[in-house]
C-alpha cells in the first residue's frame, strides 16, 4: 500500500507516539510499554487490525495503548492505506525517435514516422514506378491495412512517412521497451473503516491512467 511504500510511519514517528503514550502513566506501565514491540503499528494491517479488535489477543494488556496510537496513525496516514498497491513491468513498443550521437534530443525535437507509404502517395505514384518497386520490411503488415511499403533502389517511395489518416500506423523504433508500472486498487475494508464506505462495482473498478507517455 502507499502508506508503507512511502514510509509515512517510520521508527522515529512510532518512537514519538510511544513517548506521548507513556506520559502520565505509572512506572510499571511505562516499563511495560518499553518492553513491548509496537513495530506492527507501522503497517496498515497492524493499525486497522488493532482498531477492529482483531489483534486484541496479540496486544494483551497493551491493547489500550496500541489502540490509542492506531487511532492517531489512522487519522493522519490512514487514507494512504485505502488502496492496495501493485508494481510490475510491461514491455511496449516505442515509437519516438531514438537518441543518437548526432541527435541526442531526438525524442523531443523529432516526431513519429509512419511504417507504411501514404495512401495518397501510392495513389499518385506513376505505374512504371510501382512496377519496378520492391517490397520493404513492413510490406506484409502494411498490405493488411490496404497500404504498402515499397522501395525503389532501396529508397522509400514515400520518404516523408508522415503519420496521417492516410497512413496511421507508426514505425516502431524499439520493439520491446520495458516500463515500470504501478497499479493501485481501492481497499473497501479500509475505506469503510475510515468512514467512506465503498464497494467494488459489478463491472469492476473503473480505470484511471494518471501518468502515461
Amino acid at each position: 500500500n502507499a502508506m508503507e511504500a512511502l514510509g509515512l510511519i517510520n521508527s522515529a514517528t512510532l518512537d514519538g507516539a510511544l513517548v506521548l503514550a507513556k506520559e502520565g502513566q505509572s512506572a510499571q506501565v511505562q516499563a511495560a510499554i518499553d518492553a513491548t514491540d509496537f513495530s506492527l503499528l507501522q503497517t496498515c494491517d497492524g493499525i486497522f487490525g488493532t482498531l477492529s479488535g482483531q489483534l486484541s489477543a496479540y496486544w494483551g494488556g497493551m491493547e489500550t495503548v496500541a489502540a490509542g496510537i492506531s487511532q492517531s496513525f489512522a487519522a493522519e496516514a490512514g487514507p494512504f492505506c485505502a488502496a492496495k498497491r501493485y508494481t510490475g513491468s510491461v514491455s511496449l513498443p516505442y515509437y519516438l525517435p531514438v537518441p543518437s550521437m548526432t541527435n541526442p534530443l531526438a525524442p523531443v525535437n523529432d516526431f513519429w514516422h509512419a511504417a507504411c507509404d501514404s495512401g495518397i502517395v501510392l495513389a499518385g505514384a506513376p505505374t512504371e514506378v510501382l512496377a519496378m518497386a520492391e517490397p520493404g520490411p513492413n510490406y506484409e503488415m502494411c498490405t493488411q491495412v490496404g497500404l504498402s511499403d515499397l522501395r525503389v533502389n532501396g529508397e522509400m517511395i514515400d520518404d516523408a512517412r508522415n503519420v496521417t489518416r492516410y497512413s496511421p500506423i507508426p514505425q516502431t523504433t524499439i520493439a520491446e521497451n520495458p516500463l515500470e508500472v504501478q497499479v493501485t486498487i481501492p481497499d473497501p475494508a479500509i475505506a469503510t473503516a475510515l468512514g467512506f464506505p465503498i464497494s467494488k462495482p459489478d463491472a469492476g473498478w473503473p480505470v484511471v491512467m494518471l501518468v502515461h507517455g
